[in-house]
């Protein structure tokens, strides 16, 4: 629950609702999708925190609701890479804040991330670790296999897995399976479709043996204008042996209003309305996440989540609200974010790597930071992306949502010009290096 917890904050964090897989591949790896991302966060991150309640029932019925703080700490090696993350939770009854897990992070001589290790601190002092994956690379530089070690608890030897990947020629995955080193059988996989470099189906199959791999899952991904119109989940029928529909997504996007929607159906002989996410973006930035549900035939108010910005851009606040008798209140369940920065002139350019989150160096100066302005426009913008500022550039990348560099350009002045009349819509994330630092930010296409 705390590893899905932090995941999807650290996602609202660094890159929005839109970029979600993105942010939680980089800091707890799964899969081999994304090849690189710079998000539009500016400053190297050392504190997350955020509050959260607990419901416990005690043996005979008895109910508690208590509020839990919790809190992440960063450290980066020299090179700025990611070393490891302490997570702390505080102690009502001590009134003190107390370690709990730490997360750590190895690299190659190529900055490839080799090892990544979660581990429990005991009474004792000793950590206790609790899962260890090793990575492997191909001649391409993806993830072929990712070896797993599980502590299974006192009295039970460690569990071993693998997830395997393997890819087309285009380079594509087109299978994703789990492996049981201890059994020496596979458990499930994953199989990927593609069409013009879109994903258009993923299969999910289980091994059940003597039979085989089973179906179970099937998902189906429609596009328009280069962007996910819906995706339909159909299940496998065995006894009917067909697939039939289970649940549907289709996805609306409004550039004019700033906001898109994710409208969540279900299957009843008909696609019934449940629930409705509406994102509302302004300036680039998710100011506004709320869901709303299907009630008497209209869409109703339901929950909601307040982002806000400093001056400079960084998230620094996420907070939930519920709709309830006509107005907007604090949830009771409430997590609310708060996120702190090493200083003011450390960059972060959050370059995500073969599964790695790469932070830059801090090598800008107060100095250059305030006078090295660099501005984008227009943002949103069609048919031409501007990137200005107020000393040359050395470099500029532009990265598409998936993290796929579509622009590289090393140039010698304070101004460049890019056609996009050729790329779909959607968000992109730019790059700029200078003499003295490395700037990040997105700019959206209609």
């Amino acid at each position: 629950m705390k590893k899905t917890l932090l995941s999807l904050i650290l996602v609202c964090l660094f890159h929005g609702i839109s970029s979600a897989q993105v942010f939680i591949d980089a800091f707890f790896p799964e899969s081999p999708y994304y090849e690189g991302h710079c998000s539009y966060s500016n400053y190297q991150l050392d504190t997350l925190y955020w509050k959260e309640w607990h419901n416990y029932y005690s043996p005979n019925g008895a109910f508690f609701h208590t509020l839990g703080e919790v809190k992440y700490v960063f450290s980066y090696l020299p090179d700025g890479h990611v070393h490891q993350i302490m997570e702390y939770a505080y102690a009502q009854a001590y009134n003190q804040w107390r370690q709990g897990y730490r997360y750590s992070f190895d690299y190659d001589e190529d900055g490839r991330l080799t090892s990544y290790r979660s581990e429990q601190q005991k009474p004792n002092g000793q950590w206790q670790f609790y899962t260890i994956k090793e990575y492997t690379y191909d001649d391409q530089v993806r993830v072929s296999v990712i070896h797993q070690t599980s502590w299974m608890g006192e009295g039970h030897e460690d569990g071993h897995y693998e997830y395997q990947y393997e890819y087309d020629e285009d380079g594509h995955l087109v299978s994703e399976a789990y492996f049981l080193n201890d059994l020496d059988i596979y458990f499930s996989r994953y199989l990927y479709e593609y069409e013009n470099d879109e994903l258009t189906s993923k299969y999910y199959q289980r091994w059940l043996s003597p039979t085989g791999w089973t179906d179970v899952d099937w998902f189906l991904f429609s596009y328009e204008n280069g962007k996910v119109s819906d995706w339909i989940h159909q299940r496998w029928d065995t006894l009917a042996q067909n697939w039939h529909n289970y649940e549907k997504e289709t996805y609306e996007y409004h550039p004019e209003e700033e906001r898109a929607y994710i409208i969540s159906q279900s299957w009843d002989n008909e696609w019934i309305n449940r629930y409705r996410a509406t994102n509302f973006i302004s300036h680039g930035r998710l100011v506004i996440d709320s869901t709303q549900k299907w009630q008497n035939e209209k869409w109703v108010d339901f929950t909601a989540c307040d982002y806000t910005f400093d001056d400079a851009g960084n998230f620094i606040e996420a907070r939930w609200k519920d709709y309830i008798d006509g107005e907007w209140i604090d949830s009771d369940y409430n997590i609310k974010t708060i996120v702190s920065y090493n200083d003011g002139v450390s960059i972060l350019c959050d370059y995500i790597q073969s599964f790695q989150a790469r932070y830059s160096s801090t090598n800008s100066t107060p100095e250059s930071h305030i006078t090295n302005q660099t501005t984008v426009f227009p943002n949103p913008g069609t048919n031409q992306l501007t990137i200005q500022a107020d000393t040359p550039f050395t470099d500029v990348i532009v990265y598409d949502m998936t993290g796929r560099q579509i622009f590289s350009q090393s140039v010698s002045e304070t101004a460049i010009h890019i056609n996009t009349a050729s790329w779909p819509s959607g968000v992109y994330f730019w790059k700029v290096h200078n003499s003295s630092s490395v700037q990040c930010g997105k700019w959206v296409k209609n």
